[in-house]
């Protein structure tokens, strides 16, 4: 079995607003979510999470605090393994990624 391993994050505002993306590939394709996705070879989970928040929504993030971490099966011989941070918005022009 293959473990993918994968970072997100919960990026919040100041009136407890939650950013949400709606996927645009497998797993999950269609769906909202938290904005994330598979780490890079050498990255740490949270320079991950950091990354796939800019790229997919434009805004720079402070990435905090791990709040949680889940397994997602993706066929018989793949799981992500996603490790999802607290973070806020340091910058950045939200646009669709």
């Amino acid at each position: 079995m293959q473990i993918v391993p994968a970072a997100g994050a919960v990026v919040t505002d100041s009136s407890g607003r939650v950013l949400l993306v709606r996927r645009g590939r497998e797993p999950q394709k269609g769906r909202w979510s938290v904005p994330g996705g598979s780490a890079e070879p050498g990255e740490t989970l949270r320079e991950a999470a950091a990354r796939e928040v800019f790229e997919e929504t434009g805004l720079r993030v402070r990435v905090g605090r791990e709040l949680w971490c889940l397994a997602i099966p993706a066929g018989p011989d793949r799981t992500y393994e996603v490790h999802d941070f607290a973070a806020t918005v340091i910058g950045g022009t939200l646009t669709p990624g």
